[in-house]
């Protein structure tokens, strides 16, 4: 189940996805323990090109070690 996921978890959507409803990407935020949503309200589903440095931003400082072990997947 999603609640035994104990490891932070970033949750990306976009608020214009037409193929995904923003409210999916809320309501799996809201069952990961240690999700961070990120709702981007201009964009559609693949901000992930238009935000890839954004988005790699925030994995830089886990860099190879990952979380560390810290939380299960």
């Amino acid at each position: 189940a999603l609640e035994s996921i104990t490891v932070g978890v970033d949750v990306w959507h976009g608020q214009r996805d037409s193929l995904a409803p923003a409210a999916w990407g809320e309501q799996l935020a809201r069952r990961l323990p240690r999700a961070e949503l990120h709702l981007l309200v201009e964009e559609g589903h693949f901000l992930a090109l238009t935000h890839s440095r954004r988005i790699l931003a925030r994995l830089a400082p886990h860099g190879k070690q990952g979380l560390g072990g810290r939380g299960r997947v």
